[in-house]
């Protein structure tokens, strides 16, 4: 990542695609004990952008503080 706007957007494309993700596990009838390894990942992926966000910057990204 060369901007901390690039890196904004990553996480916000990442957050898409974890909601796409649960979204259609939900559609095929998934529930919250029965999470997919793609999900897991997702969210993982997420998060580790969210958490990188936060520690150059020492706080959270505006606009997700509550995600």
């Amino acid at each position: 990542m060369s901007s901390m706007n690039e890196l904004v957007e990553a996480i916000k494309k990442a957050k898409v695609s974890w909601d796409e993700i649960a979204k259609q596990e939900e559609d095929e009838g998934y529930d919250d004990a029965m999470t997919s390894i793609e999900r897991g990942e997702a969210e993982g992926y997420y998060y580790g952008l969210r958490s990188a966000y936060i520690i150059i910057n020492g706080h959270e990204p505006e606009g997700m503080e509550d995600d």
